[in-house]
């Protein structure tokens, strides 16, 4: 249900350009979401010609954000 969710999510691009959107994690955690739609958005940038070392930092300061409030998890 998640991987659907999130391919349905992701798989939506804005017109004109060409990075995916923005996948957020209110309650991230230990990150499980957030992996998963980090794997997405590589097959995305991948299929869109980018480049394999260009990708990590693409992902990283366009597309994931992520944010926990219990300082127990």
């Amino acid at each position: 249900m998640v991987d659907e969710g999130l391919t349905c999510l992701l798989c939506r691009e804005p017109a004109g350009i060409r990075a995916p959107a923005l996948a957020t994690d209110p309650a991230c955690g230990s990150g499980h979401i957030l992996i998963e739609a980090y794997n997405i958005f590589r097959e995305i940038y991948l299929e869109q010609g980018y480049q394999r070392s260009e990708i990590p930092e693409l992902i990283l300061t366009k597309n994931l954000y992520g944010l926990e409030i219990c300082p127990r998890a």
